[in-house]
């Protein structure tokens, strides 16, 4: 019955979203926020101030979804987590929570897959850029032949470049830039650094007064 009510709130008009999505599913939407055709099927939704969310996502099987005031997400995005009520998988990661948390200023943009098995935390003022990267939270332990998955956490100020991987249990640090291409694993702490290649080594430096890294606006014209 969820997924029926919340396919046909995606089709409903912008204006009228933020109300269906509170009386129907228990969502909350900012009165400001704009949310296209977009399949939204989860547990606790939270969309803040002037948050957009364009068409053709799907974002469905969280426990958490979180998108701060003034971020963007952009279309033909696939955002999917793995039941917690699945008990016959994931055996060792019973602390897991499938959510994705979205901060301030940040931004999305299209045809990314974000795999929430685990949390995905991105922070303020940070942007999934260009297409097709993949941020995955679970891998399968060969030696023990099960099912795992850990947490990815993306700080602040930071960019990711078109065509990434970020493997599971990844930390990407402030003011961190991954170039295209590249592989993410383990921590990349440096800030106003550049990290390429795979696996992603440090490979270069920014300066601290980069424009990117001062933003008050998220949106980068």
């Amino acid at each position: 019955m969820k997924v029926i009510l919340a396919a046909i709130i995606a089709i409903l008009p912008r204006k009228l979203k933020p109300f269906f999505y509170k009386v129907l599913l228990g969502y909350s939407i900012h009165p400001t926020a704009s949310i296209g055709v977009s399949l939204i099927v989860v547990e606790n939704c939270r969309i803040d101030e002037n948050a957009r969310i364009g068409s053709f996502n799907v974002v469905k099987d969280l426990s958490d979804f979180r998108v701060g005031e003034n971020s963007i997400i952009g279309s033909f995005n696939w955002i999917s987590g793995f039941p917690l009520s699945r008990d016959d998988y994931f055996i060792d990661s019973f602390d897991r929570i499938p959510a994705l948390m979205v901060g301030r200023h940040s931004a999305i943009t299209s045809r990314h897959i974000i795999d929430c098995t685990d949390s995905v935390t991105i922070g303020d003022f940070s942007t999934v850029g260009g297409f097709r990267s993949q941020i995955l939270t679970h891998a399968i332990n060969f030696e023990r032949n099960i099912q795992t998955a850990a947490p990815v956490m993306i700080g602040s100020y930071s960019f990711l470049s078109t065509c990434c991987v970020v493997l599971k249990g990844t930390v990407i640090g402030d003011y961190v830039v991954v170039g295209a291409n590249s592989t993410a694993r383990g921590v990349l702490h440096s800030p106003y650094s550049l990290y390429v290649g795979a696996p992603a080594k440090r490979t270069g430096e920014f300066p601290s007064d980069a424009g990117y890294f001062l933003r008050k606006n998220g949106v980068v014209n």
